[in-house]
């Protein structure tokens, strides 16, 4: 006899991060896997989970000005605005001032992030562009690691 059956885990209230109303609930910051995740470091293991995609669960942001000052101070703000990592801040060089950073964390946090450092740039005239990818694909990540 063929028995065929599914798992279905619901994480309930386990909290990947916030939405874009967090503010309205008092729920900015709310990413309680993530903030596990970091207060475990190595000793989060979670090998079935992961195989399942629950680690997909990051985004990646970019920002691109036309000054490599105004770069610098948009990098700073988006690290003291939220939990992320900065994966690279890529300065002039022969790019007639344009700059570039890029960030990971969880989607709120790198929205946020990307939002602060843009005012920032935008205020002194020096902003180019930007972007934030939900859940960016295994290649582009592998690619820019």
């Amino acid at each position: 006899m063929d028995k065929r059956r599914a798992i279905l885990i619901v994480l309930d209230s386990l909290g990947v991060g916030e939405l874009p109303d967090a503010d309205r609930f008092g729920d900015q910051g709310a990413d309680t896997f993530g903030h596990i995740s970091e207060k475990m470091g190595d000793d989060f293991k979670i090998p079935n989970l992961k195989k399942l995609g629950i680690g997909n669960i990051d985004a990646l942001g970019v920002l691109e000005t036309y000054d490599v000052a105004a770069m610098i101070v948009a990098a700073d703000i988006a690290a003291k605005t939220a939990i992320v990592e900065l994966m690279e801040l890529r300065l002039a060089k022969g790019m007639c001032g344009k700059s570039y950073m890029t960030i990971t964390g969880s989607v709120s946090a790198v929205q946020a992030a990307i939002d602060a450092a843009k005012q920032s740039a935008g205020d002194k005239g020096m902003f180019l562009d930007e972007s934030v990818i939900a859940r960016p694909s295994e290649q582009l990540m592998r690619f820019l690691n």
